[in-house]
């Protein structure tokens, strides 16, 4: 099992659960031609710590890193538009988060179970929050939420007991249920 993978330029799509369960897998190196990571891809390979994701994806699909328990920092480009459910769910270690400026839609679980997150930085154009999309984020202490945000869902910010100060959104109508 390889601990660290290349993947050539001119690939397009990485394929639902590609790589999942490598569990020796510590990084990878993802070209720009990749526009697609599907569902799955690399959920579960706890030992990955290091991926860059390329400038030309625009979605990050369903459980892609779900499970990587050793990822340390993701920064999610610009051109990422939408972040699906349970995309980055339990990655424990996870510290430092940096969410591109046209990501629009941030799905359900998608960054739950990240205990060791204490902030992160999300572009200005996130309309939706899902619903437990940061629960259990138990080290989560500062969120700078952009006024874009129209809609947190339920349990959202649940189990974030570390939070110090949390700012709602102009645009918000309505508080979720156990929003924190």
């Amino acid at each position: 099992e390889a601990e660290h993978i290349v993947i050539p330029e001119g690939i397009t799509t990485i394929r639902e659960f590609a790589f999942a369960g490598c569990s020796k897998l510590k990084s990878i190196e993802i070209p720009k031609s990749v526009t697609r990571i599907a569902m799955g891809a690399f959920v579960e390979c706890n030992s990955l710590e290091n991926v860059i994701l390329p400038k030309g994806l625009t979605q990050i699909e369903k459980f892609v890193f779900e499970g990587c328990t050793g990822l340390k920092k993701i920064e999610i480009p610009d051109s990422v538009t939408r972040i699906e459910d349970d995309a980055f769910q339990d990655c424990k270690k996870l510290k430092q988060l940096n969410i591109g400026n046209n990501v629009e839609t941030i799905q359900d679980y998608t960054f739950s179970g990240c205990s060791s997150l204490e902030s992160f930085k999300m572009g200005e154009y996130v309309e939706l929050i899902g619903e437990k999309a940061f629960f259990d984020c138990i080290s989560l202490k500062l969120i700078d939420l952009p006024q874009s945000i129209a809609s947190i869902g339920t349990s959202a910010f649940e189990n974030c007991n570390s939070l110090i100060e949390f700012v709602i959104p102009d645009k918000i109508s309505e508080i979720p249920n156990k929003m924190l």
